[in-house]
């Protein structure tokens, strides 16, 4: 046979095979989602649970005493509703976010004392209740950006920092009342709203294939002078894991720090505390 012959033969033997073998790697390659997958979205919805619990002290009008969350065991963790909303084009974008926290209690007074004006004695049954809702709206603008070279098996680095700003409003309501026996010893409410302006910023690294690791800082304050006031520190950290480009789950930790003072002398309303715990969201990417 002459060598031209076999030489054709054999080019026509392997070309399909490495044909083949080419459409199964492209396959493959088109099989794997894309890295980091921090960049690429313009819409993401959040709906979260919060293992929060509220701890702090407490001062209502009618008098210059304070209460303790844990004394009135309103500081109990349970799982409370949280929302988030971001929407980004180019480096702007636009967050909206807020969460609900309620609890009610009934306790016998370890001792007598007097609160928001009401008098009770040690024994006697004391119903409290304590709503805190909180609302955001915070616009981001990307400061920086860095997007390495990855290496064959490895996904490209992708980190970010974003400056933000807005506003937060925060909705307090308080209710006390005491029982001795069947007779009422009386009550106490309080309902205050806080707006104050809030700066911070948030910070994204793309890791491992689909996991990012996030985290936000903010700081926020107001006042009117001696009358109103109101200081807030939030901070969360948390992992994502993000399989597809519209899908992903989340896992973190968040602190609330927060001070809120409304009025004067007597009919002064003060909270001083914090909430705090992990939460577990769902990622809905558009």
């Amino acid at each position: 046979m002459p060598l031209t012959r076999i030489i054709s033969t054999a080019i026509c033997l392997l070309t399909p095979l490495a044909f083949g073998q080419d459409l199964e790697n492209q396959s493959d390659l088109a099989e794997i989602p894309p890295a980091g997958g921090i960049l690429d979205w313009t819409l993401r919805l959040q709906p979260q649970v919060w293992l929060g619990s509220a701890a702090g002290e407490i001062r209502m009008p009618g008098g210059s005493s304070e209460m303790t969350m844990d004394m009135l065991n309103l500081d109990e963790s349970a799982l409370r509703p949280v929302l988030e909303l971001d929407y980004r084009k180019d480096r702007w974008g636009i967050t909206l976010s807020g969460f609900y926290l309620d609890e009610e209690s009934t306790v016998a007074a370890r001792s007598g004392g007097s609160w928001g004006g009401v008098g009770f004695s040690a024994g006697d049954r004391l119903d409290s209740s304590f709503d805190y809702l909180s609302l955001e709206a915070m616009g981001s603008y990307e400061l920086w950006r860095y997007e390495g070279e990855g290496h064959p098996g490895w996904p490209d680095l992708e980190t970010r920092v974003e400056l933000m700003g807005g506003v937060r409003f925060t909705s307090l309501e308080v209710e006390f009342s005491a029982t001795s026996g069947s007779v009422g010893l009386g009550s106490s409410s309080a309902r205050h709203l806080f707006a104050e302006p809030v700066i911070g910023a948030r910070w994204q690294l793309g890791l491992y294939q689909q996991w990012v690791l996030e985290t936000d800082l903010n700081v926020g304050g107001f006042t009117t002078g001696s009358d109103h006031s109101s200081f807030s520190f939030d901070v969360n950290a948390q992992f994502a894991y993000r399989p597809t480009r519209h899908l992903g789950a989340l896992f973190g930790y968040r602190q609330l720090l927060s001070t809120f003072e409304d009025g004067t002398g007597a009919s002064a309303f003060e909270y001083s505390g914090a909430t705090a715990g992990m939460f577990l969201s769902v990622e809905l990417r558009y």
